[in-house]
């Protein structure tokens, strides 16, 4: 131990003899203290005392902090030494996806690029891809938007090598889908069939991607022209039978406004511009998928027959259903609202429906006391509850005919025109009940949005009590908006 100190103390005492008469030790010092340093005895006195002081470990701690006072380095920046880091993926792939499209690339991937495109002039021959290409010198065309979306989609920073193998991906689509192209708008020129060539190009490429992993087989002159051969052919009779299916549908259109008309009474022109051929439109979609999937395989004459079988169905059952209103007990101001509806409405498309909720309706006991508490001018909410009341027994009527299993599978839209026609047709068995109301709107509309705020109560809880009040004013809701609607 004394050994150990005997020691500490020589260092420090022979490092303040090179100290002696520093910069350091004079800068500010009066003349007489110029020079002037601690003995080594003196040092020794002040580390000794810290040992019996602070105890021995302690006093050891201060010999080593007055040694080393003077060769403790400056505070470091712990970064300051640490690479730059790399710039983020998505932010880097986006600058390189913006930059290709305003053709102002890096040298690197430039250089890349090209690379890409020479490697598709020596698959395809510069006819096909011709140094003026607008793929070559337009990159804000539809690949400079196809690469910018596969670089969203990329994980990791995009290298060179990597971009040209992507450019030369996308381009190869991008070169057969112009060819395509331009052999389907000749095509449709020759036929008379006014569809969008770029449309029907790409729909028949994306239904077969085999056709553009072929392309990445192709490696001399002679497969690509036969490949091509065969392509184009394929792509000419896809083009034929899509328009084959758009003449047959135009035609059984056509076929469906005529029978509407002649069945109706209506002029052409009229059911032509207010008909609403939704449903119609969405079988036609169903039996084109079917054809085109080879679900059923249909060609001239019989596609032609099997679309206007299926007009024929749409427009006699929506034509009988509409000369079935005037074998209604309605008011005139119903009977046409219901007409206009059969015209505007997708959903009413079954010949029967009108009798069947008129036929629900006649069996719906009305509340005599409903109509002289309007007159009497009773409270909005005493008002309410009675047609909460009535909508109530029209939903319980309107459900016992259906059943569950009929009534689920009207659907929602179904449903709620089951209600609501229902909901009419008992009012316009009590007349009087409905002009009174029609005559009171500010009324109608008052109870109608305080029907609303119990319907929002009614979800507040899932209480059997919650649920009947729900189903209540959604029938007073589905009266008075049938009200509202025949004002």
């Amino acid at each position: 131990m004394s050994q150990a100190i005997g020691g500490v103390t020589r260092n420090i005492a022979a490092q303040q003899q090179q100290n002696v008469g520093g910069p350091e030790a004079r800068s500010g010092a009066p003349a007489e203290l110029q020079g002037a340093h601690a003995s080594p005895l003196r040092t020794f006195g002040r580390i000794l005392a810290g040992i019996f002081t602070l105890g021995i470990s302690e006093g050891i701690r201060a010999i080593i902090r007055h040694v080393k006072a003077g060769e403790a380095p400056a505070p470091r920046d712990p970064a300051a030494d640490l690479p730059p880091a790399p710039p983020r993926a998505d932010i880097f792939n986006k600058s390189i996806a913006s930059e290709f499209q305003a053709n102002n690339l890096p040298p690197d991937f430039k250089a890349a690029v090209t690379e890409a495109f020479d490697r598709m002039e020596a698959r395809f021959g510069e006819d096909m891809f011709p140094k003026d290409s607008k793929l070559r010198t337009s990159p804000q065309t539809s690949l400079g938007f196809e690469v910018k979306d596969a670089l969203r989609q990329t994980d990791e920073a995009i290298t060179p090598q990597a971009f040209s193998a992507l450019v030369e991906k996308k381009a190869t689509y991008a070169l057969l889908h112009n060819v395509m192209t331009t052999h389907v708008t000749d095509l449709c020129a020759r036929i008379g069939y006014q569809k969008s060539p770029s449309l029907l190009a790409g729909n028949f490429l994306g239904g077969n991607p085999e056709i553009i992993a072929a392309m990445d087989n192709i490696t001399d002159k002679a497969s690509l022209d036969h490949f091509m051969a065969t392509t184009l052919q394929r792509l000419e009779a896809s083009v034929r039978h899509n328009h084959e299916l758009h003449v047959s549908k135009t035609q059984a259109q056509t076929d469906a406004i005529q029978t509407f008309s002649r069945q109706t009474g209506l002029s052409e022109d009229t059911v032509r511009q207010r008909i609403n051929l939704g449903d119609l439109d969405n079988r036609f979609t169903y039996l084109s998928v079917d054809i085109l999937d080879g679900k059923r395989s249909l060609a001239g004459q019989e596609m032609r027959d099997a679309f206007t079988q299926v007009a024929k169905t749409f427009a006699e059952r929506k034509a009988a259903l509409y000369t079935s209103v005037d074998t209604l007990d309605l008011p005139p101001d119903i009977r046409n609202s219901w007409k206009d509806s059969v015209l505007t409405q997708n959903t009413l498309t079954k010949s029967d429906l009108f009798t069947t909720w008129y036929g629900i309706s006649r069996g719906v006991a009305v509340n005599e006391s409903i109509l002289p508490a309007l007159n009497d001018g009773v409270g909005d909410r005493e008002l309410l509850s009675m047609l909460e009341i009535l909508g109530t027994q029209i939903r319980d009527a309107v459900l016992a005919h259906y059943g569950q299993e009929g009534w689920a599978e009207l659907g929602g839209d179904g449903q709620s025109d089951a209600l609501f026609y229902t909901g009419q047709a008992t009012l316009a068995a009590h007349d009087e009940l409905r002009q009174a109301l029609m005559d009171h709107p500010e009324l109608v509309d008052r109870l109608y949005q305080m029907a609303g705020d119990d319907v929002a109560q009614g979800f507040s809880s899932n209480t059997l009590a919650a649920a009947e009040l729900r189903c209540g004013a959604q029938g007073a809701m589905l009266l008075l908006n049938s009200v509202q609607r025949t004002e």
